[in-house]
């Protein structure tokens, strides 16, 4: 008897040790930490790895592409979601981004900073490379996320929301 609660004593111990964000819960049912062949295909970059992907355990409500990014040896570290895209200015737009950052917040995001619409600003015009409103957050659990509007050109614009954890 004294054997097994030995080894039962060893193994609390050393799951105690373990970093709590290994083995925390991300967004849309994933962990961090878990093995980016759990989603698919991993396509190797030069410093991380990454899936993309359709599906999730628990999805989104809108429908979206996720990237989840990582390494080999951490696991999932960043979760990025992208919708369709949209106008600029459309109401669809703006009931999406406004639906994303309500999410956020009734899943205990706080703000941390807020910024106004660029849309219309010359980067976008003459640059193509359009930022528009963006909102940014910390969870409980030490996770950043970061919710934007951004795209390449006034009628190609989407929401994204990025989630990363300190691992």
């Amino acid at each position: 008897m004294t054997i097994v609660y030995k080894q039962m004593k060893k193994r609390l111990y050393l799951f105690c040790l373990l970093p709590t964000s290994v083995v925390a819960s991300a967004p849309f049912g994933v962990r961090w930490g878990q093995n980016l062949t759990d989603f698919g295909n991993v396509v190797q970059a030069s410093s991380y790895q990454y899936v993309i992907t359709n599906h999730l355990p628990e999805p989104y409500s809108l429908d979206s592409q996720y990237t989840l990014i990582g390494d080999s040896e951490v696991g999932l570290k960043e979760l990025k979601i992208r919708t369709k895209a949209y106008r600029a200015f459309s109401a669809d737009l703006a009931s999406v981004y406004d639906e994303a950052n309500v999410y956020l917040k009734q899943n205990g995001y706080k703000q941390v900073s807020e910024t106004e619409c660029k849309l219309s600003s010359y980067q976008c015009t003459i640059h193509g490379v359009c930022e528009g409103q963006s909102w940014s957050g910390i969870g409980t659990d030490g996770t950043t996320v970061l919710l934007k509007k951004t795209g390449v050109s006034r009628s190609s614009i989407f929401v994204s929301i990025s989630f990363s954890a300190s691992l």
